[in-house]
């Protein structure tokens, strides 16, 4: 819902206002070497390299830093070559080498802003519980890399008593290698602890790719006039195939609901073909419509109770908040197809804890095709209207109705509509 302005950044001087809390608290320096760490297992140090610096375009290694870092915007100090190179000691903080935050022609590259962005990220209203920072694939090797930035701005800070490095303590082992890295063992608990903090408080996650298929191979996706291709020209495009007699708003909506659950079968770390020719699809075959149409039978099924007599007078609500039929008989519900269906709805509590734990929205598109498919199950072994039977079809539409519940809350949770007809 924020469209955050890089530019904005430099031209209130938050860039530069960071740069200089950087050199102050020692995470940044204009020292001309780099200082290059090899990690063993478990993190531990094998190696420290102190490689003197040549110029920018000298070192093959900074010319391709600065190709994948670029230049900030407004980071540039006028282009003069006798600006020394200023350093993000990053190394202090946890990273395998010391990072370049200007260059010798004056200009910044994007690590400088990104400690201005997290800085001003973490400070934002209404203070939110939890802040993710979202890079694209192959991007892994950047978290390391901001977790040092977000680090590197805590030290110095009074969030924690070791932070500020006055106050920091000299106790633990401090060996040749650490020397190479630290001016002392209090530096070094100081920026471990910032490295600590900087980890809880930064969340990374990477969005890998989504490729269009379409006959069993790639699919160009491009409009006519350029390289652009919006997500409301795909969902329009499904809409069209899909409910090709709808109005506007229909089509729209029957669009929105596939590109929704296609867009989150798959989780989001992993590459993922969207598969045009089944997004298209009007039959069971689409999973969309395999799950939206086991709600509409439910519905059905409800109307054709109450014309055969059989109202429903259950109220499925919150244990404890009344409503409920004393007079159900649930014990009937033995028939093997009825116990599957029962155990899946006591699923969705397990998958949306899940899903929140580790952003694995995909076990929610899952569920609902799972849950549908049971309940399709259910339905085909256990005729529910049975005017015969009353009190197992009361006992089995109050199935139905919790299928029902279920399944539309899995929607809402997924953002995709419910319908009662299809």
């Amino acid at each position: 819902d924020t469209w955050f302005s890089e530019q904005s950044l430099h031209d209130s001087g938050a860039v530069q206002a960071e740069i200089d809390h950087l050199v102050k608290t020692g995470a940044a320096d204009e020292e001309q070497h780099r200082v290059k760490i090899q990690f063993g297992k478990g993190g531990e140090i094998k190696d420290v390299e102190i490689e003197r610096q040549v110029t920018d375009d000298e070192d093959p290694l900074l010319l391709r830093e600065a190709e994948e870092e670029g230049a900030g915007g407004g980071g540039s100090t006028g282009g003069s070559r006798e600006t020394p190179t200023l350093w993000l000691r990053s190394t202090k903080f946890g990273d395998d080498m010391d990072r370049v935050l200007r260059r010798r022609d004056g200009r910044l590259t994007y690590i400088a802003s990104d400690v201005a962005y997290h800085k001003d990220k973490f400070n934002r209203p209404p203070n939110a519980d939890k802040l993710i920072t979202v890079l694209g694939p192959d991007h892994h090797g950047y978290i390391g890399r901001l977790q040092a930035v977000v680090a590197a701005d805590l030290l110095g800070s009074d969030e924690a008593p070791s932070l500020a490095l006055p106050q920091g303590g000299g106790n633990g082992v401090f060996d040749d290698n650490d020397a190479k890295i630290w001016r002392d063992a209090k530096e070094k608990r100081a920026c471990l602890d910032a490295l600590a903090l900087a980890k809880e408080r930064l969340e990374v996650q990477i969005f890998q790719l989504v490729r269009f298929v379409k006959d069993g191979k790639p699919a160009p996706m491009r409009k006519r006039d350029g390289n652009i291709y919006a997500l409301i020209d795909l969902i329009n495009e499904i809409g069209e195939k899909v409910r090709p007699d709808g109005s506007t708003e229909e089509k729209q909506t029957a669009g929105r609901d596939v590109a929704r659950f296609f867009y989150l079968m798959r989780s989001h770390d992993t590459t993922f073909d969207f598969d045009l020719d089944l997004a298209e699809k009007q039959s069971e075959d689409n999973p969309v419509f395999y799950a939206q149409y086991a709600h509409a039978r439910i519905c059905g099924v409800i109307d054709k109770a109450a014309e055969e007599g059989l109202p429903l007078s259950v109220t499925l609500t919150d244990r404890g908040q009344g409503g409920e039929d004393t007079s159900l008989d649930l014990a009937l519900l033995d028939h093997p197809k009825e116990k599957a269906l029962i155990l899946k709805l006591q699923d969705l509590g397990n998958e949306i804890e899940r899903s929140a734990e580790d952003y694995g929205v995909n076990r929610l598109t899952t569920y609902a095709v799972e849950l549908a498919r049971t309940y399709h199950h259910f339905y085909d072994a256990c005729r529910v209207v049975q005017t015969d039977q009353p009190e197992l079809s009361k006992a089995r539409l109050a199935l139905c109705v919790a299928t029902r519940l279920a399944l539309r809350a899995t929607f809402d949770l997924l953002g995709v509509s419910a319908p009662e007809r299809m």
